[in-house]
C-alpha cells in the first residue's frame, strides 16, 4: 500500500519535475545558441538523426499516460523540434501508441491502473459514464476530441474501463486525433512565435 501511495506521488510532481528540467535545457541551449531562431534548434536535432525522432515518439507515447511535461508542452516542443509537418507527425504517431497502449493498460489491469495515474477526483468523476452504455463513452470521447484543451487523454484512458470495442475506439481516435493535435499544437506554437524568433 505504501508503495502504491509513493508510485502516486511521483506521478503527481512528474509535470513539474519535467518543466523544470525543460527549464534547465532551455537555460543549457540559451547557453549553446541553439535558441538563436527556430531554424538554429532544428539544425540542431537534426545532427542526433533517427534517434532524436524515436525518443521523441517514445516520449510523447509515456506522456500520454503518465504526464511528463504540463499541457500540450510535448506538443509544442514536438513542433519546434522538427518543423510543422514532421512535428505533427511524430507527435500524432507517439500519442496515438499512447492512447492504444493506455486502452489497453486500462482494460487489462481495471481500476487499479486508473487510480494509480489519475487523481481521485479526476477518476470519480468519470464513473458515472462508465456505468452507462458504450454510446455514452463514444459521444464523450468525440465532444472531448473535438474541444480544443479538453482532457481527451484522460478520456481515452478511461475508455480502457468502458464496454467500447477496440476496433469502435481506434475508428473515433485515429481520424479526431488529427484534429486535437494539430488544435493544441498549433495554438501552442503561435503563442511561442511571440517569444522565439
Amino acid at each position: 500500500m505504501n508503495s502504491k501511495k509513493w508510485i502516486k506521488k511521483i506521478i503527481r510532481v512528474m509535470p513539474i519535475i519535467g518543466l523544470v528540467l525543460l527549464f534547465f535545457l532551455a537555460i543549457y541551449g540559451y547557453h549553446l545558441g541553439i535558441f538563436k531562431s527556430v531554424n538554429t534548434l532544428q539544425h540542431y536535432i537534426q545532427k542526433f538523426g533517427n534517434c532524436a525522432i524515436l525518443v521523441f515518439i517514445v516520449f510523447q507515447t509515456v506522456q500520454v499516460i503518465v504526464p511528463i511535461l504540463p499541457g500540450g508542452t510535448s506538443c509544442l516542443v514536438g513542433l519546434l523540434l522538427f518543423g510543422n509537418f514532421y512535428g505533427f507527425l511524430y507527435n500524432y504517431i507517439g500519442i496515438i501508441f499512447g492512447e492504444i497502449v493506455g486502452f489497453f493498460l486500462a482494460r487489462h489491469y481495471g481500476n487499479r491502473f486508473i487510480q494509480l495515474v489519475l487523481p481521485e477526483k479526476t477518476f470519480k468523476k468519470y464513473t458515472d459514464l462508465l456505468s452507462q452504455n458504450d454510446g455514452s463513452i463514444k459521444k464523450f470521447l468525440i465532444i472531448v476530441l473535438i474541444i480544443p484543451f479538453a482532457p481527451d487523454d484522460v478520456a481515452c484512458l478511461i475508455s480502457g474501463l468502458s464496454n467500447i470495442k477496440f476496433n469502435e475506439y481506434i475508428k473515433i481516435i485515429l481520424p479526431l486525433k488529427i484534429w486535437s493535435i494539430g488544435i493544441y499544437g498549433f495554438i501552442l506554437l503561435k503563442i511561442a512565435n511571440n517569444f522565439i524568433h
